[in-house]
């Protein structure tokens, strides 16, 4: 292969869907020569607006596979001019330091490169407890504690967050009698426990911030984060339903460095969510409510530290 007009005029740019990188060739030519029954034959190629996948790697910037679409070449016809690369730092700085392809915010990233798959995590809590719900209902603040936690859920390029579920053990609460068996809602058998619907959502700098604290800002499908009944086993018996909505906000921590684990902490201050919006994300602010059946909606907040521990080392990007 012979290309010609070099240097060929190229511009990265990012897959706005996948996150993924590629570097697009404006335009390039090149000729190819092969045997053919033992002739020696030559074919001119041109592409136009070709792209080939880019990724991070150790020095540098690579080139993965083969550009798309193919060229055209005046023998071969539509679609059989194929440039291909082999592994390799395709691109370097000259005259020192490293070249990488960023967009500029909070990523997901393996081996220095982009995620080419989702990567699965489990999570459980490392504090005690493993999480506090708040309301401020005067004269004292509706509390539902629960000691212990778990779930799961998987990580995505470029910066996504899916199916996060997570389910909350021996919950209670002090709205009734101060001994009170929270659950979820419809599943009376499953006492003090309460599922959160699952969440989505994507990592980001917290604001304002200004880029030194990477969130995740996190919601349901459907706005429902979890339903919730209290039951008073008295005497005197009786029961309380809660409906938790919006979107939560928790910092991401640590970032930078490739690890099986990394934390997801849900924090309040003075009585309020700490972190409430990120850079790039869907809702400005983020914030969780509590809604009493037959009684008012209250903002609410989490106080929770749920570490995920990942099926592959990876790292958030910051």
């Amino acid at each position: 292969m012979a290309p010609e007009g070099l240097p060929w005029e190229t511009e990265v740019v990012v897959d706005s869907e996948t996150g993924f990188f590629f570097d697009l060739v404006l335009s390039s030519t090149f000729w190819v020569k092969c045997l053919v029954i033992g002739i020696s034959v030559s074919d001119e190629c041109t592409t136009t607006s070709g792209a080939t996948l880019i990724q991070n790697v150790a020095g540098g910037v690579e080139y993965i596979g083969v550009t798309e679409p193919h060229g055209k070449c005046t023998l071969g016809g539509e679609g059989t001019g194929i440039i291909e690369f082999f592994p390799g730092n395709a691109m370097n700085v000259t005259g020192g330091g490293t070249l990488e392809v960023r967009k500029g915010l909070p990523e997901w990233l393996k081996t220095g490169g982009a995620l080419l798959k989702p990567v699965a995590f489990s999570t459980a809590n490392t504090g005690a407890p493993a999480a506090v719900i708040k309301s401020p209902e005067p004269p004292v603040e509706n509390e539902i504690t629960c000691v212990e936690a778990g779930g799961s859920g998987s990580v995505e390029a470029p910066n996504r967050i899916e199916a996060l579920t997570i389910k909350f053990k021996k919950c209670t609460s002090n709205i009734l009698s101060g001994k009170d068996d929270c659950h979820f809602d419809g599943n009376p058998s499953k006492g003090g426990e309460i599922n959160l619907e699952p969440l989505h959502g994507r990592i980001g700098y917290v604001e304002p911030k200004n880029g030194t604290v990477t969130g995740a800002e996190l919601e349901p499908a459907a706005g429902t984060v979890a339903k919730i009944k209290c039951v008073e086993f008295g005497p005197p018996e009786g029961s309380v339903k809660f409906v938790l909505k919006g979107c939560v906000v928790a910092e991401v921590n640590p970032v930078n460095k490739e690890q099986l684990t990394i934390d997801l902490v849900f924090a309040e201050n003075l009585k309020k969510q700490l972190y409430t919006q990120i850079t790039g994300g869907m809702h400005k602010p983020c914030e969780l409510s509590l809604e009493r059946e037959g009684g008012k909606t209250e903002p609410a907040r989490l106080d929770a530290h749920e570490r995920m521990t990942f099926a592959e080392e990876l790292e958030a990007k910051a």
